[in-house]
C-alpha cells in the first residue's frame, strides 16, 4: 500500500512552482517579464505589479506557514482593485488578479487539509481564467494567465488524488504537462511529471511512476531546483518499494531525506521520515520502523499535515499489529481514524483505519462488530476511485463472512473483489496507453496498439488468476500435494532469494497472487515481479511449472 506523500507530500512542490518558493520566483519583476515577451505590448499597471509581488511573498509564506497564509490572505482580499470597465486592461489585470488570489488561497486550504475549501477556491479560479476578459490578453498579461493555468489545473489535480479521484487526477495532471510544455516552462513540467509520478504509484503502476520521476530528475538536476530533487528521490524510493524492492526502496527514501536536512526542512524530514519507517516495516525491521516514527517527533514543523499525521498514525498501527501489540495498534488506528473524519474528512484514510481495526476485531473473535466497521469502509470507499482499498475490503467482508457462516454473502464479496480486480488491469493499462502517447507523442494507432498489448497481456493474467480461484470453489486453498516443499527454506536452493522462495513456497500450495500478498503483507505488483524473477532463474513460463520445479527438488 502507498502513502499519501505523493501530491500532497509538501506545500510547494505538490502544487508546482506557482506555490513553490518566492525565492525561485520573486526576482522575475512584472515589468522585466513583459518585456521580455512581448516587447512594445503595453506594460502592467503599478497596482498589478505590487500585489503580484505581494503574492510572491504569500507564496513564500505558505511553504512555512500555510495558516498565517490563509489568514493573511484573508485580509488582504477586500483590498483588491475594484471592478473596471470591459475591454481595458484594468478589467483583464484585475481579472487576473482575483484568479491568481482564488488559486493560493485555495491551495492554502489544501495543504491544511481543507479540502471542501479548497474545491470551492479552486472552481471560482477556473470561472476567473475563462472570463472574456481574459479572453484576448496579449504578452505579459497572457503569459501570467497561462502560469496561473497551469498551476491551476495542477492544484485541481492534487485536490482530486487528495479525495482518491485518480483518474481525475490523472486527466488534469495531463493538462497541466501539456500547458507547461505549450509555453516552454522547463520547472512547472519538472513539477507536473513528479505529481504524475505519484498519481501512478497510487494507481499500481510503479514502473510508470519510475520513469516519470527519471524524467523529473534530470530537468530538476539540471535546472539545479535542490528541493524537487529530493523530492524525487523520496518517489522514487515509493516507487521501487511498491516494484518489489523494498532495500532499493529504502535508500533512495533515505536519499530523500539527507537532501532535506542539508537544505533544513524539518517538515519535509518528517515526511520523509514516515516513508523511510514504512519501508523498514516492509523488510521486517521493526524496531527501526518504530524508532523512524519517534525520530519524525524531533523536527519540530512550523504546521502539521493532518493527512500526513493521519497516515503516520495508521503506520503506527501496522508496525504494532507486526510486533504483537494489538492494543497499541488498535489505539493508533483509532488516532488515524479520529484525524481522517476529523477537518480533513479523508475518506480514504477513514476507510483504511476502519479496515485494519476490522481485522483486529475479527482476530478477537468479535465478527459482528468487524463486519461494521468493514462495511463502512466499503462504503467510503466506492465513492472514490481507490480501487484497490476497495477490493481489500470486499476481501475481508468476504472473510468475515464465511467465519459467520455466511456463505452466500461470502462468495457475493468474493465476485465483486474480482471484479474490482478485472477493472483494475483494464484501467491500468488504458491509462498507460494514454500516458505513453502523450510522454512519446506517439500517434493513436501506435497507441492504440501499445493499449491492445497491455490489455491483452493483463486480461490473460487476471483470467489465469481467476481460473485458479474456481478450481479452489470459494477461494479454499487447493491441499498440499504429496513431494511439495514443507517450507520456504527448501526453495532456496534453487537458487532463490529468501523472498521469491516464500512466494513460490505459498505457489505450491495453491494459493493465488492475491492470497501471496495478503500473507507475505505486500503487494500485488510486488508479487508478480516475485513471479517473473522465479520464473526467468526456473527457466520456465508459469507458475505451474514453477511448482513442478519446486516439487522435483522436494522430491
Amino acid at each position: 500500500m502507498g502513502h499519501p506523500l505523493g501530491p500532497l507530500n509538501t506545500p510547494n512542490t505538490c502544487l508546482g512552482p506557482a506555490l513553490s518558493s518566492a525565492a525561485n520566483h520573486a526576482a522575475n519583476h512584472v515589468a522585466n517579464q513583459a518585456a521580455a515577451i512581448a516587447p512594445g505590448s503595453p506594460q502592467p499597471s503599478a497596482i498589478f505589479a505590487a500585489w503580484m509581488t505581494e503574492l510572491d511573498g504569500l507564496q513564500a509564506l505558505r511553504a512555512h506557514d500555510p495558516a498565517a497564509a490563509l489568514q493573511r490572505l484573508a485580509e488582504r482580499r477586500p483590498a483588491l482593485p475594484p471592478a473596471a470597465p470591459p475591454g481595458t486592461l484594468a478589467a483583464a489585470e484585475n481579472t487576473l488578479l482575483r484568479a491568481r488570489f482564488a488559486m493560493h488561497t485555495g491551495a492554502s486550504h489544501l495543504v491544511l487539509g481543507q479540502h471542501a475549501d479548497a474545491g470551492r477556491e479552486f472552481g471560482q479560479m477556473e470561472a476567473l481564467l475563462a472570463a472574456p476578459e481574459l479572453a484576448g490578453a496579449s504578452g505579459s498579461l497572457r503569459h501570467h494567465a497561462q502560469r496561473c493555468g497551469i498551476a491551476g489545473a495542477n492544484a485541481r489535480a492534487v485536490l482530486a488524488h487528495a479525495l482518491g479521484d485518480f483518474a481525475a487526477a490523472l486527466q488534469a495532471y495531463l493538462d497541466a504537462l501539456a500547458r507547461a510544455r505549450n509555453i516552454g516552462d522547463r520547472r512547472y513540467e519538472a513539477h507536473v511529471l513528479v505529481n504524475l509520478a505519484n498519481t501512478f504509484e497510487e494507481s499500481g503502476l510503479p514502473a510508470e511512476s519510475l520513469e516519470h520521476s527519471r524524467l523529473a530528475l534530470l530537468t530538476a538536476q539540471e535546472l539545479g531546483m535542490e528541493e524537487l530533487v529530493g523530492d524525487i528521490h523520496h518517489n522514487i524510493g515509493n516507487a521501487l518499494a511498491a516494484s518489489g524492492d523494498a532495500e532499493a526502496g529504502l535508500a533512495s527514501n533515505q536519499r530523500g531525506l539527507a537532501a532535506y536536512a542539508a537544505l533544513a526542512l524539518p517538515q519535509k524530514e518528517r515526511y520523509a521520515l514516515v516513508a523511510v519507517a514504512e519501508r523498514l516495516l516492509e523488510l521486517g525491521r521493526l524496531d527501526e520502523a518504530a524508532a523512524a516514527l519517534l525520530e519524525r517527533q524531533a523536527h519540530d514543523p512550523a504546521f502539521t499535515n493532518q493527512q500526513y499525521e493521519a497516515y503516520a498514525a495508521y503506520l503506527a498501527g501496522r508496525i504494532a499489529t507486526a510486533q504483537g501489540a494489538p492494543a497499541a495498534a488498535r489505539a493508533a488506528f483509532v488516532r488515524a481514524l479520529a484525524i481522517s473524519e476529523g477537518e480533513l474528512a479523508d475518506r480514504v484514510g477513514q476507510a483504511r483505519a476502519r479496515l485494519e481495526l476490522a481485522s483486529l476485531d475479527l482476530a478477537e473473535g468479535h465478527a459482528d462488530s468487524a463486519r461494521a466497521l468493514a462495511q463502512t469502509a466499503a462504503d467510503l470507499l466506492h465513492s472514490s476511485q481507490a480501487q484497490r482499498d476497495l477490493m481489500r475490503a470486499h476481501r475481508l467482508l468476504g472473510r468475515i463472512s464465511k467465519a459467520q457462516g455466511d456463505l452466500a454473502a461470502a462468495l457475493h464479496h468474493h465476485e465483486l473483489f474480482h471484479e474490482g480486480y478485472e477493472r483494475c488491469f483494464n484501467e491500468e493499462s488504458a491509462r498507460k496507453a494514454r500516458l505513453l502517447a502523450v510522454r512519446h507523442e506517439v500517434d493513436m494507432s501506435q497507441a492504440e496498439a501499445q493499449r491492445q498489448r497491455l490489455e491483452n497481456a493483463r486480461l490473460a493474467e487476471a483470467l489465469a488468476e481467476i481460473g485458479a480461484r474456481l478450481q479452489q470453489g470459494e477461494g479454499r486453498a487447493v491441499p498440499a500435494e504429496p513431494g511439495l516443499p514443507a517450507k520456504p527454506a527448501d526453495l532456496v536452493a534453487l537458487g532463490l532469494t529468501p523472498r521469491e522462495a516464500e512466494v513460490l513456497f505459498w505457489v505450491t500450495q495453491g494459493k493465488t497472487n492475491e492470497d501471496v500478498m495478503e500473507i507475505l503483507g505486500s503487494s500485488l505488483s510486488a508479487v508478480k515481479k516475485h513471479l517473473g524473477r522465479i520464473y526467468e532463474k526456473l527457466g520456465v513460463e508459469n507458475r505451474t511449472a514453477a511448482a513442478n520445479a519446486a516439487r522435483r527438488r522436494s522430491g
